[in-house]
């Protein structure tokens, strides 16, 4: 039997209607932020979307998303490295993650409702045992099972979660 390594990328999106603490203080302190980064490439108020912004200035697409990511720092950081909304079956514990990655969906200067953001959270490298429908059989442990198995945990798939990274190993 091969041993399969995976990583998983999760991601929460942050919209007008958020309603736990957590996802509302993101979404306002990020769009703030993002309404003070898009003035540098946004002087006359010319453009009233983030995907006319873009267009208009490439460099934007990076450097906005970045530097509003910094606002949410604090905040993610209170995660204690525990994805929110992530439930591993029967345990009930959050899946861990090591990085994350802040992305701005859609906005507007002019509309605030619209604003959307996304955090993409990506888990360690976990051990692939096997998949049962939309359900994962997944390990921390990451070397092969012997005789005495590994401690193993069911990971339900949905559409804001994906399979990453993939690697076979001898």
């Amino acid at each position: 039997m091969k041993t399969v390594h995976v990583r998983m990328a999760y991601r929460q999106m942050f919209t007008a209607a958020s309603n736990n603490s957590f996802e509302r203080d993101v979404w306002i302190e990020s769009y703030n932020e993002w309404c003070m980064q898009i003035q540098a490439y946004n002087p006359n108020d010319a453009f009233t979307t983030w995907e006319e912004i873009r267009q208009a200035s490439p460099k934007a697409s990076f450097h906005v998303p970045y530097k509003t990511g910094f606002a949410v720092g604090l905040f993610v950081k209170a995660l204690n490295n525990e994805i929110p909304g992530s439930q591993v079956h029967m345990s009930g514990q959050p899946l861990p993650f090591e990085g994350y990655q802040f992305e701005i969906v859609q906005a507007s200067t002019i509309q605030r409702n619209d604003y959307i953001a996304a955090i993409v959270y990506q888990t360690p490298v976990l051990q692939l045992l096997g998949q049962f429908g939309n359900k994962l059989l997944l390990s921390y442990n990451l070397q092969h099972p012997g005789a005495e198995g590994v401690a193993t945990f069911m990971l339900t798939l949905h559409e804001n979660m994906a399979i990453t990274h993939y690697a076979e190993v001898v």
